[in-house]
């Protein structure tokens, strides 16, 4: 431990009613806390933490001020609304219905990418591309098992 080459002294209390406004900043311009702010802390109990940020919130928030991610899911529906999403990426369009029910390899991808860009569309297109995968390998199965059975009869 070095030596201090002059005397050091211990600190003082003083009390914040003995303070005036000007007196309540340090040398540097920095005022102390209120009694508000000096009572709070970080872990209150009406306090949770951003599921994305892991920022300390009030329960209440709609919205991270740290991050910005909104935590209220009627209000994260409203922004992506009003981000672009039309009344197209809301409800199938008949090109929609055409590209799973007869490309449903295609439709897949599409609805997969539809997922990325968060469109509403997009479960109801993967499910209805998946399921048309399905039935279009069954019936080329039957299909096949039909055509074997022709074969050997004639």
């Amino acid at each position: 431990m070095p030596i201090p080459a002059e005397k050091v002294y211990d600190a003082e209390e003083v009390s914040g009613d003995d303070l005036s406004a000007d007196e309540a900043e340090d040398e540097y311009g920095v005022q102390s806390p209120g009694e508000d702010e000096a009572g709070s802390s970080p872990a209150e109990p009406d306090r949770r933490p951003c599921p994305a940020c892991g920022e300390m919130i009030p329960r209440t928030a709609i919205k991270c001020r740290y991050c910005g991610e909104i935590l209220d899911p009627r209000h994260k529906a409203q922004k992506l609304r009003k981000r672009g999403a039309s009344a197209e990426d809301e409800e199938m369009q008949p090109l929609d219905w055409l590209l799973c029910l007869v490309c449903s390899f295609i439709g897949c991808i599409v609805s997969i990418v539809y997922l990325t860009q968060n469109k509403p569309k997009a479960t109801k297109m993967l499910i209805t591309s998946i399921c048309m995968i399905v039935f279009w390998n069954v019936l080329l199965c039957a299909l096949g098992g039909i055509l074997e059975h022709l074969d050997k009869a004639g």
